[in-house]
């Protein structure tokens, strides 16, 4: 028995060099970032910039006049850039220029509201491709 057991470490460690990496997630919902009285953001916002290759975020938002705010506080916590990338509508999740500044970012926060929008618009759009290829990216 023990001369079988080294072979099988061996065997599930050449089976997982297969597998392919994936990027990590941070969901997280519920408050406002601007509440920074007790600051619940900070550190879970801090974590998804930290681990990014070259710390950019994109902010999706369907709001088509988004603030700087949100772009201005992932700065302050150590983004390189953060920048809003406002998708109204379907169409809109269509085009190639929103689909390569999604792309271009390390993180894709998708700001918070009517989740069922982000559903119904994004679905089966360029953008669900950006974010798909963001989350498989292999760093």
């Amino acid at each position: 028995m023990k001369s079988i057991f080294p072979f099988l470490i061996c065997l599930v460690v050449l089976g997982l060099s297969d597998l392919k990496g994936q990027g990590k997630l941070l969901l997280i919902g519920g408050g406002s970032e601007k509440d920074q009285s007790w600051g619940w953001s900070n550190t879970p916002y801090q974590w998804a910039i930290d681990n990014s290759e070259n710390k950019k975020v994109a902010i999706l938002t369907y709001d088509q006049n988004p603030s700087e705010w949100l772009p201005d506080y992932f700065n302050s916590l150590g983004a390189v850039e953060s920048y809003n990338v406002s998708v109204p509508d379907r169409n809109s999740a269509q085009t190639d220029a929103v689909y390569n500044l999604l792309l271009d970012a390390d993180v894709i926060f998708i700001k918070g509201g009517d989740q069922s929008i982000y559903y119904q618009e994004y679905k089966g759009t360029k953008v669900d491709e950006a974010i798909l290829s963001v989350y498989n990216r292999v760093v």
